[in-house]
């Protein structure tokens, strides 16, 4: 896995297609704000703190190794990939992680290329896995991550048939 830098975008890519493509997906609408959010580089990622002068150590909180941006939080991190793995999703980000270089590009395209209920289960994932993060760096609590998306994809599912 690469470590990306997820401050650069593309400006091409803000059409507002690309973005209805996002409010149409299937799943929560706090899991939709998440997505743009992470587009929108709001995301408080430990560089990101570091870019605002708040004092912390800049490493994965996962696997401690590289610089925590927001690629490597959902697509760098070896922990996190065991997720994708899990939830059955590898096959739609593996070759994504080496066509595009930026997460706002790579969520873009899942977005308006995959089936609406795909790209709400990938969504889900991604909540799923910033969750745990947080939990980790909060509460130094952290599920493993096979339980982590199975647990997500799951309540994705009870939305999704309610």
């Amino acid at each position: 896995m690469v470590s990306r830098n997820a401050k650069k975008i593309p400006s091409n890519l803000s059409t507002d297609e690309n973005w209805n493509n996002i409010w149409n997906i299937k799943t929560l609408a706090r899991v939709k704000h998440l997505l743009w959010r992470i587009c929108h580089d709001c995301l408080l990622s430990c560089m990101r703190l570091r870019q605002h002068h708040v004092q912390c150590s800049g490493a994965c909180p996962f696997c401690g190794n590289n610089d925590e941006d927001v690629w490597h939080v959902f697509f760098g991190c070896l922990d996190t990939y065991t997720c994708w793995i899990s939830a059955g999703l590898s096959n739609i980000i593996d070759h994504r992680t080496h066509s595009f270089n930026y997460v706002k590009s790579l969520i873009l395209d899942i977005c308006s290329k995959e089936d609406k209920n795909t790209a709400g289960q990938v969504a889900v994932a991604i909540e799923a896995m910033w969750k745990n993060r947080n939990d980790l760096v909060s509460n130094d609590a952290q599920e493993d991550g096979s339980k982590v998306d199975w647990l997500a994809y799951h309540n994705w599912r009870e939305w999704f048939l309610a």
